[in-house]
């Protein structure tokens, strides 16, 4: 069984309508919003938000992670948002984001949350996947190739 197959669900994979970096967090946020694990929305996005002032989580090759570790998300999260357009992302590498993995966690949890991490970066690293999510007609599909990942 696939590790994305216990975070992620198809109502929490959506095409992006935003064209900022702000706009595109909100929209992620609301998808992420859907779990029951994320008992505190507008907590998430401030924490979201805080996150990505700091530094942004544009990691570069077309992707960015935002993440929250807060109290108030009671179990891993995940949602995935697709840009066919691109969005500013303030990414390391200066170029559009495409696709965005956003995760919520609890706080106390640091060791499950690295083994996310490191899931999704070896998934991104892997040109025929994103390909294949960008291409995907629908959205939904998105879930079906990330659970095959």
């Amino acid at each position: 069984m696939s590790l994305f197959s216990n975070i992620l669900a198809r109502d929490r994979i959506v095409d992006l309508i935003g064209t900022s970096k702000n706009e595109i967090l909100k929209e992620l946020v609301e998808a992420i919003a859907k779990s029951e694990h994320v008992q505190n929305k507008e907590e998430f996005l401030e924490k979201i938000m805080e996150r990505e002032g700091i530094l942004s989580t544009g990691i570069g090759i077309g992707v960015a992670i935002p993440h929250a570790k807060i109290g108030s998300v009671t179990d891993f999260v995940l949602a995935i948002g697709r840009s066919k357009k691109g969005v500013d992302f303030d990414s390391i590498d200066k170029r559009p984001v495409f696709l965005i993995f956003m995760i919520g966690g609890p706080d106390n949890k640091q060791h499950e949350y690295l083994k996310l991490l490191a899931k999704i970066s070896i998934v991104i690293k892997q040109n025929d996947i994103k390909e294949q999510m960008m291409k995907a007609k629908e959205i939904k599909q998105i879930y079906d190739i990330l659970i095959d990942a």
